[in-house]
C-alpha cells in the first residue's frame, strides 16, 4: 500500500483513511467505498487540515482572479467574493457541506482581516493548492458532492470575474469579464477537473 500512498501529506491521510473506510456488504466478498452507501459527508471525515484546506478553497479561486487582472476596482471584486462565498446558490448533494462551512466562516473571524501580499510565484502556488483540494474532495465525497462543493468554488471565481466590467473608456468597450480572467477561470476549472 506505501506505493499508493501520495507524498502530499493531505492527499496521503485521505488515501488511507478511504482505503480504511471501506465496508464489506452482508454475504459480499467485496469492500465498497462509503461513498457508494449513500454516506453523507460531513466535517467529522476530513482531518483538521484537509477542512481548513476547504475553508480556504473558495477564497484562494476568488484571490487567483483578483491578481489575474489588477485593477482600482479590487474592492468590489472582493465584495463580490464574499457575497458569493457567503450567499451559496443550491449546490445538491454538496449543500450541507457547504452549508457547514459557510456557517463556520461566518462564526469565524479569521477572513475579516484579509490579506495578502503578491509575489511573483503566487498565482503557480495558489493554482496548485487548488488542485490538491479538488484531489481531496474526489477522494473524500461522494461524486455528486464533489461535483456541488467544485461547483460552488467555480461560482465564486465567476462572481469575483464579474464583479465589474473591464476595459473600455467611461464604459463604452467595457466587457464584464477581461481575457486574463477568463483565462484565470480556465485554469481553475481545469484545477477543479469541471
Amino acid at each position: 500500500m506505501s506505493a499508493l500512498v501520495s507524498s502530499d501529506p493531505i492527499i496521503a491521510a485521505s488515501q488511507r483513511s478511504t482505503v480504511q473506510s471501506r465496508i464489506s456488504l452482508p454475504g459480499e466478498g467485496r469492500a465498497y467505498p462509503r461513498a457508494m452507501m449513500a454516506h453523507m459527508t460531513t466535517k467529522a471525515d476530513f482531518s483538521p487540515d484537509e477542512w481548513d484546506c476547504l475553508h480556504q478553497l473558495p477564497w484562494i479561486a476568488g484571490v487567483i482572479i483578483v491578481l489575474a487582472d489588477p485593477s482600482l476596482r479590487q474592492a468590489s471584486e472582493f465584495k463580490a467574493m464574499t457575497k458569493a462565498i457567503s450567499e451559496p446558490g443550491r449546490y445538491g448533494a454538496a449543500d450541507g457541506l457547504i452549508e457547514s462551512l459557510v456557517t463556520e466562516m461566518k462564526d469565524s473571524p479569521e477572513h475579516d482581516d484579509f490579506e495578502f501580499d503578491r509575489n511573483d510565484d503566487d498565482d503557480d502556488d495558489l493554482i496548485h493548492q487548488i488542485a490538491r483540494a479538488a484531489r481531496m474532495i474526489d477522494i473524500r465525497c461522494d461524486r455528486g458532492e464533489a461535483r456541488g462543493l467544485k461547483q460552488w468554488v467555480l461560482d465564486v471565481a465567476v462572481s469575483t470575474a464579474e464583479a465589474h466590467k473591464e476595459g473600455g473608456f467611461l464604459g463604452i468597450g467595457a466587457t464584464s469579464v477581461s481575457d486574463p480572467e477568463v483565462a484565470a477561470l480556465a485554469r481553475i476549472r481545469s484545477m477543479l477537473r469541471l
